[in-house]
């Protein structure tokens, strides 16, 4: 076969002579905007992973006290009966009986709740269908508030399941 002058068969174009296309790819950040978003949501991704593990668990105190609306019409119904009793009798306080002929009528016993008197001047309201109990003591003016059924009281003093109730 004779060769050209290109060291090329005859007739063959040489590739300077032929048309030709090269592709330049741009330097346009392509590349670099898909690292820079990879970092950034990295980022996101750690400070959001950080703010979930340092929060700092919830405690409910006394003011979040969740109740009924009939617990909370006993409890004010109890506010008033407390404020009735101190003007209408003294040390010694009555008994329950002697309450309900002051004519106090939260005293009066019905088929939602039982009265218990554990000590002189403390009253148990003892809720028939585990609503919560409450518990008046006059001596200080104090309201305790228990959560579900409790037994009754055999004195005065609550433990720490019963709630001090602010008036």
């Amino acid at each position: 076969m004779p060769l050209n002058g290109h060291n090329s068969p005859v007739g063959a174009t040489h590739y300077k002579d032929a048309p030709h296309t090269q592709v330049v790819v741009a330097d346009d950040g392509r590349r670099e905007s898909l690292w820079v978003w990879s970092l950034i949501l990295l980022v996101l991704a750690l400070g959001a992973t950080g703010i979930y593990l340092r929060q700092v668990p919830q405690v409910t105190s006394q003011d979040e006290i969740l109740m009924t609306p009939s617990q909370s019409q006993q409890l004010v119904s109890l506010s008033i009966a407390l404020e009735e009793i101190r003007f209408v009798a003294s040390p010694p306080w009555p008994s329950l009986d002697e309450l309900v002929s002051l004519g106090v009528d939260l005293f009066v016993p019905t088929a939602e709740y039982l009265w218990h008197q554990p000590g002189a001047g403390c009253y148990q309201w003892v809720s028939l269908h585990q609503q919560g109990d409450f518990l008046l003591r006059l001596q200080d003016g104090a309201i305790y508030w228990h959560a579900g059924a409790v037994e009754p009281l055999n004195h005065c003093q609550p433990d720490n399941h019963w709630i001090l109730l602010e008036n």
